[in-house]
């Protein structure tokens, strides 16, 4: 139906354009005719662009959901890193201190020994 609507039209166009004087005549009252069956056919246009629109604009409000979730977990990892990181330098502090604490400790057993052995050189009897 639309095709034979365009193809009227595309007709009333040609014979306009011909010169041909009764077609010329009757030109405004064919127009008048073609323009009252495409009204309908831009309205119905019309609205399906307005519908394609707001789905449009419903794919734009969750592609922006997504980027700000997405912003959120980002900022969520991170501060994971951040965590990790200074989790990291502690456990390597807190492995150095007991590296001490474990020369410290052997320290202390040859210096007990060693008194041990002077203690030994006194009698106390």
């Amino acid at each position: 139906m639309r095709e034979r609507e365009a193809s009227d039209i595309s007709g009333l166009a040609f014979s306009m354009d011909s010169g041909n004087a009764s077609s010329t005549a009757s030109a405004p009252r064919l127009l008048n005719l073609q323009c009252t069956k495409c009204v309908p056919l831009f309205r119905e246009a019309d609205a399906a662009i307005q519908s394609d629109i707001a789905s449009i604009s419903g794919v734009d409000v969750i592609i922006n959901e997504i980027a700000g979730v997405s912003a959120q977990r980002g900022d969520g990892i991170e501060q994971i890193n951040v965590a990790i990181a200074q989790l990291d330098r502690v456990t390597q502090q807190n492995a150095a201190l007991v590296e001490e604490a474990a020369a410290a400790s052997a320290s202390l057993k040859e210096q007990a020994l060693k008194m041990e052995g002077v203690a030994a050189a006194f009698d106390v009897s």
